[in-house]
């Protein structure tokens, strides 16, 4: 399971791409949809370790992905 707590994301410039994102996804197929600048991609690379949020915490699998990002890349495909 995919636990996401109150996650945001502020890039340099200050556009906010999250603010306080909060859900829990379980096995199988998600979806996210949503307009072009809703925040789908920033979500997404936040959650593969690509980039770290400025806010919040994930967890996948009982995984700290800030704490223990390799360890979570080992699980990704």
């Amino acid at each position: 399971m995919l636990k996401i707590e109150d996650v945001s994301q502020t890039y340099p410039d200050g556009t906010a791409a999250l603010d306080g994102v909060t859900m829990s996804i379980g096995c199988g197929l998600f979806g996210l949809l949503g307009p072009n600048g809703a925040g789908k991609s920033s979500l997404m690379r936040v959650a593969a370790t690509l980039r770290s949020p400025s806010a919040g915490r994930l967890h996948f699998d009982g995984i700290d992905m800030l704490a223990e990002p390799r360890a979570l890349r080992r699980r990704l495909g």
